[in-house]
């Protein structure tokens, strides 16, 4: 058959596009990446989650969409790990909550033990730590980091509670039953667990005389709870969060895209331990008061604290030997035995995070 010139042109343009179409690298699949946690909006922690994750996950990862979900708003702590565990959401931050999945998740959760800020902030190179990702990554729970939060947690109250004595017969809202209901009873006051979202009525209405909270926390509801009491630093809880992956979903990525999301937690979390500090000093420089007859946040002494600890003795450990069972012993006392050493290694005013300047952190924080 015979072809004219146009007609012959007309095929090799077309041959052309098909090859150079051919050559073009397919654009990869958008990879959308979940991370659901219960922090509320006003938190170091939501700020971080927002302002550092997300961007440094997308930065790195550039086909990655990343939503977070706050305030369980997705699912609450349990149901992230189940569904963690599952391979159906990518990514969460789950706290001592987690205990009702794992009770071996109250172990991090000790009271009065981690008494510095360095303390804290190093629990996560720890044997107690490195214990605990051990145990959940079988489970499908690869835990990549710590969180941990306010280190100024304390009891807020309609008056000061800083004794034994104060404390007697108060009925006081806790969030770890296991460990802060140990510490309360030996007090002689009343542990009652409810949601945060009960807590406000249940101050109006007298149900609770006090609330376990964090510096956060306390914010939300000085205005009910005006003397806020804090004995030391991981005074009246401890507060880690497993930031942790779907060990499903995270076999389905390349060895390229691990390592990118292990950068983006490294960073994210080194810039969440300033903030979480600067929140806590900026908490203290608007509320705080050294005298402790004045409402507002007062840090109790060396000498005010002991008779407490001294009262509570060995009733937090006990309580978790009872319930987890003796083959929890020796990491629940780890906990205690490496924690004293971790104090002991950075004393209050040594640890890096403690040189920063809070006032640099007032905008990601969104205080004025």
């Amino acid at each position: 058959m015979r072809r004219n010139g146009a007609s012959i042109l007309l095929l090799v343009a077309l041959a052309l596009t098909l090859v150079l179409s051919g050559c073009k690298p397919a654009q990869p699949e958008e990879l959308v990446i979940r991370y659901a946690t219960d922090h509320s909006a006003t938190q170091a922690s939501a700020y971080a989650e927002l302002d550092v994750l997300a961007p440094k996950l997308e930065e790195l990862i550039p086909n990655a969409k990343v939503q977070i979900y706050q305030a369980s708003s997705l699912y609450k702590p349990i149901e992230s790990l189940n569904q963690l565990a599952a391979g159906n959401l990518e990514m969460t931050a789950v706290d001592s909550d987690g205990a009702g999945w794992d009770p071996w998740c109250n172990i991090f959760a000790q009271p009065m033990v981690l008494t510095t800020v360095g303390a804290h902030m190093e629990y996560k190179n720890s044997s107690v730590a490195k214990a605990i990702e051990a145990r959940m990554l079988p489970k499908g729970i690869r835990i990549l980091g710590w969180m941990v939060e306010s280190m100024l947690g304390g009891i807020g109250s309609t008056s000061r509670l800083l004794t034994v004595n104060d404390i007697k017969g108060k009925k006081l809202r806790i969030s770890a039953a296991l460990t802060q209901g140990p510490m309360v009873s030996a007090w002689g006051g009343s542990p009652v667990t409810m949601a945060w979202g009960d807590v406000p009525s249940a101050l109006q209405t007298g149900v609770v005389d006090g609330v376990i909270t964090s510096v956060g926390g306390f914010k939300n509801v000085k205005d009910l709870s005006p003397y806020y009491t804090v004995f030391g630093m991981g005074g009246v809880f401890t507060d880690f969060y497993m930031c942790a992956v779907s060990d499903k979903w995270w076999n389905t990525l390349s060895t390229e895209n691990q390592g990118k999301i292990k950068q983006a937690f490294d960073y994210w979390l080194d810039e969440f331990y300033k903030m979480q500090y600067a929140e806590d000093m900026l908490g203290y420089a608007q509320y705080g008061t050294t005298d402790s007859s004045k409402p507002g946040i007062y840090i109790a002494t060396a000498a005010e604290v002991a008779p407490l600890k001294a009262a509570v003795g060995t009733a937090i450990v006990d309580a978790l030997v009872k319930e987890l069972g003796a083959d929890a012993r020796p990491l629940i006392e780890a906990f205690n035995t490496e924690g004293a050493a971790l104090v002991a290694k950075y004393p209050t005013g040594t640890h890096p995070v403690e040189k920063i300047n809070p006032d640099d952190y007032k905008a990601i924080l969104r205080v004025s």
